[in-house]
């Protein structure tokens, strides 16, 4: 993994003379690596991860997340649990809301 990730989030899209225009907004930043792992306990198995956002690739790594499907997975998971089962869970919504709502990350 390395050390640099990137946030993009759609800010516009102007549609004119039959060309798009999308305006996106980045966001370069170190992933974390206790969440980086976090995100690897909850989504280790592939079609679970894709069902909610998060990607790998041919290297058995994260590639991509979108954080409103991982988040909303999350909210899931937390239902009618016990406190001290859900803290990575907790934790990993406190790291990505609010500061990546809307936002797809590059690992």
């Amino acid at each position: 993994m390395e050390n640099k990730s990137i946030a993009r989030k759609e800010i516009s899209r102007i549609k004119e003379n039959g060309k798009e225009i999308v305006i996106y907004e980045y966001i370069e930043f170190e992933m974390d690596k206790g969440i980086y792992g976090t995100l690897i306990d909850i989504f280790e198995d592939y079609e679970y991860a894709q069902d909610h956002g998060v990607f790998w690739n041919q290297d058995d790594d994260i590639q991509l997340i979108e954080v409103d499907k991982i988040v909303e997975e999350l909210d899931d998971r937390m239902i009618e649990r016990e406190e001290d089962e859900i803290f990575k869970e907790k934790l990993l919504k406190e790291y990505l809301y609010p500061k990546f709502k809307g936002y797809t990350i590059w690992i």
